[in-house]
């Protein structure tokens, strides 16, 4: 079996491997985008409130703010306005933009030094939403999966989830951080189901067997607000869950950085949210000067 350094290791001594992320999202999710029909952008994802055409939007906007160093809070409002902006542009503008983002921003997260990594993670895992939308295969197992996983393990690490081991078809993971008061965890799960756990996407109970933590505890990206609980039901008190989601809305850990998505809404970025991005007017004049970048 193969296994990946513990908790962050990985990932600090390969600072290229956020951009080989994107880089492989852009040579396997564009083709099955380019080959979607145009009512498949319309299906519901696993983002609450968000068609595969809205969570792709989100993707190119985060991207292109990377691109110009121009990073707000990715709070739910502004992530939703980066949307609302591109609901107008045809499609073809939005996955020329996506194109663009997956090639260029990874020089910038690079130069970061390891605070914008999550942001690669966070593009992704959207790529999984989509494909699992799309009834694609490889949802949230797609290529690039190893770097995939040294970055799961530094958020984790960053997170303070609980220590964890991860047996999956081939590989051995250890994600999260020790406790001097329990024991590691233990999880036997597929690949998919790996990331959606840690996504706090859903997963089938059949394609896990945890032990030793709770599913709540793994969660990585705090999910949106509408996923918390359907309308008009409270939330139940026993919820093993709900402490943790309230301490980590409270104070989130040091040096977290939210990702390129709409679980996570706490502004870590020291960025001012007040600065907005004319983003398809730089995104046209890219196109004019680069037309080349979109392929």
């Amino acid at each position: 079996m193969t296994s990946i350094e513990p908790a962050g290791h990985a990932a600090a001594c390969d600072p290229g491997r956020p951009a080989r992320l994107l880089r492989a999202e852009h040579a396997a999710l564009l083709p099955i985008l380019r080959r979607t029909p145009d009512p498949g952008f319309d299906r519901p994802t696993a983002c609450p409130g968000w068609s595969v055409r809205d969570v792709l939007a989100h993707c190119a906007a985060a991207l292109s703010r990377v691109t110009a160093g121009n990073l707000h809070a990715f709070t739910p409002a502004l992530n939703e306005a980066d949307v609302a902006e591109r609901r107008a542009w045809p499609l073809a503008d939005i996955l020329s933009e996506l194109a663009a983002g997956y090639l260029e921003a990874g020089e910038a997260i690079t130069r970061a030094g390891g605070k914008l990594d999550v942001l690669a993670l966070g593009e992704w895992l959207h790529g999984g939403d989509v494909r699992d939308a799309l009834g694609e295969p490889l949802a949230y197992a797609s290529d690039g999966f190893g770097d995939a996983c040294a970055l799961l393990a530094d958020r984790a690490r960053r997170k303070a989830t609980p220590l964890l081991t991860a047996y999956l078809p081939g590989r051995t993971l250890t994600l999260g951080a020790p406790r001097q008061d329990r024991a590691p965890a233990t999880l036997h799960a597929s690949r998919p189901a790996l990331m959606r756990l840690f996504a706090g996407r859903p997963a089938d109970p059949s394609d896990y067997r945890l032990a030793g933590a709770a599913t709540a505890e793994l969660v990585v990206f705090l999910p949106h607000p509408r996923a918390c609980r359907a309308p008009g039901v409270r939330q139940r008190h026993n919820d093993p869950g709900a402490a943790v989601r309230k301490r980590r809305m409270r104070d989130p850990s040091p040096g977290g950085v939210p990702p390129a998505g709409c679980p996570d809404q706490i502004n870590q970025f020291g960025a001012d949210p007040s600065v907005t991005l004319p983003s398809r007017q730089i995104h046209a004049e890219r196109r004019r000067c680069a037309p080349a970048a979109e392929g």
